[in-house]
């Protein structure tokens, strides 16, 4: 029983942090900083970046190089930090 009530916790707290994370990127999206969906180009990473959502500026990058490990989107956006 226990475990049956571990599980459905962990349930609630991820669909809770999807929701906050989907709540932010509507944020995003209605001030112009992150695309809409399947519209992302290096421009929008650049923006991202720029605006210092280095967390949003990889996970748009991965939007648009879906077979690009996340270390390697990462590696690629601090790049981009360095040289603003």
């Amino acid at each position: 029983m226990l475990l049956l009530w571990i599980a459905l916790g962990l349930v609630v707290l991820t669909a809770i942090q999807m929701a906050i994370t989907h709540l932010r990127i509507a944020a995003l999206r209605r001030s112009g900083l992150y695309p809409a969906p399947g519209r992302a180009t290096m421009a929008d990473v650049k923006r991202l970046v720029e605006a210092r959502q280095s967390i949003w500026a990889i996970r748009c990058y991965r939007e648009i190089h879906p077979q690009v490990s996340l270390k390697e989107a990462k590696r690629m956006v601090d790049k981009l930090i360095i040289a603003n």
